[in-house]
């Protein structure tokens, strides 16, 4: 009869059912498949895993999908294996997550297979709400080695080399996947889950209720796997959570749900090209400016070092009603304004209240190209094409848009 492991109230975890197996000697062989590896799951394992290693073949596959997979977790994964281990990487271009978790441990005679939703991180095997079932096996059985024996083929399928879907996790492999940004650090992988998340926490005190987590077991990591500048690593973050430090408010202007991009082509304007005209509905739903009002801008262009900061006042003409702002990364435009039909474009990203980092993106720049084909699809009018977007939405439309 199969187990059901709940977490995270079980007495016994899937991380507890980790520790024991590979400590066992009853168990000669262990395979795992996981979505996601980090080093806050694979520091309750590294020191078992690695005696196992001496004793026993390793067999584990890992995806490294949706930023899930840190480079920690996978050089904990790389230095715990011994000689008897096949390390393998799997991912699929077509952008279909690999997703499975799957635990064995097996002798001749007999296998026990977790089946569930735990991930190797800390939150997969001890502290999220997950749900696991563990069957215990007897090869004697027909139905069961029927049962390990499809389960094999599968991973078998997963790890083939041939496929050209899966690689041998090896230093060089690791290295170059870093090269190649890949994978990220769990310092990146935090910083990006922070800027990129599109998830509101309201106060939701009157909503729902709270009640408290039983902990993970408390182990120490080595300080190899630590960057110098990280802080509270014991209390990581992971893929599967929402960070502590997301607490945005209804009107937080980092959020990718609000509209905090503007993007605008930039009209020729002699010698007063610096002076960019804006629509009067930019000034007032985006930089939400009045005549005279001030807000202060920095010009940052990618890889290079911001610019000073610029205090600009909102100009509003009363003949013509224009809006207008200095910007001064447009004064390049004087000299160097794109002949034909193509414009420059500006991109300005909201920081905070009346503070925007702009930049200004030229014919044969980088980013170019999607800018200017979104712009040139929407709806004509007499002014200049201009759109206020979400940081997400941004993303779609110019995927390496760099943001710090």
């Amino acid at each position: 009869m199969p187990k059901f492991i709940i977490q995270p109230y079980d007495k016994v975890r899937v991380g507890d059912l980790l520790i024991d197996g590979l400590q066992s000697n009853k168990w000669k062989e262990f395979h795992a498949v996981v979505a996601f590896v980090k080093r806050s799951g694979m520091k309750h394992i590294i020191k078992p895993l690695s005696k196992f290693s001496r004793r026993g073949r390793i067999l584990i596959c890992v995806g490294i999908d949706q930023d899930g997979t840190t480079i920690e977790g996978l050089q904990m994964l790389l230095d715990a294996a011994g000689k008897n281990s096949e390390l393998y990487i799997f991912h699929n271009r077509n952008n279909s997550t690999f997703h499975p978790k799957i635990y064995i441990f097996r002798n001749k005679k007999t296998a026990r297979v977790i089946i569930g939703s735990n991930n190797l991180t800390e939150g997969g095997i001890f502290t999220n709400y997950e749900m696991a079932v563990v069957f215990e096996l007897k090869f004697s059985n027909k139905s069961d080695r029927q049962f390990i024996k499809k389960i094999d083929e599968t991973i078998a399928g997963w790890i083939d080399v041939e496929s050209g879907l899966s690689i041998t996790l090896s230093s060089e492999n690791l290295q170059n996947l870093i090269n190649r940004k890949a994978i990220l650090s769990e310092k990146q992988t935090r910083k990006k889950l922070r800027r990129d998340t599109d998830f509101e926490r309201h106060n939701l005190n009157d909503v729902f209720g709270l009640k408290p987590i039983p902990k993970a077991p408390k182990v120490k990591i080595d300080n190899k796997y630590i960057e110098t500048d990280e802080k509270d690593v014991n209390n990581e973050l992971q893929v599967e959570d929402i960070p502590k430090s997301v607490k945005l408010k209804e009107k937080d202007s980092n959020n990718n749900s609000q509209k905090v991009v503007l993007i605008k082509y930039v009209p020729k304007a002699g010698k007063r090209t610096s002076q960019v005209h804006f629509t009067l509905d930019n000034m007032k739903n985006y930089f939400h400016l009045k005549a005279s009002q001030h807000i202060r801008i920095i010009q940052k262009q990618p890889n290079e070092t911001a610019k000073e900061v610029e205090t600009r006042q909102l100009v509003l003409s009363t003949v013509n009603k224009n809006a207008k702002i200095e910007v001064g990364g447009a004064r390049v435009l004087v000299k160097n304004y794109p002949t034909g039909e193509q414009k420059p474009i500006l991109v300005f990203r909201k920081l905070e209240k009346d503070y925007y980092e702009y930049m200004l993106v030229i014919p044969n720049d980088e980013g170019y190209l999607p800018l200017s084909q979104y712009l040139n699809a929407l709806p004509k009018s007499k002014a200049l094409a201009s759109d206020t977007i979400s940081l997400r939405r941004m993303k779609q439309i110019w995927k390496d848009y760099p943001v710090d």
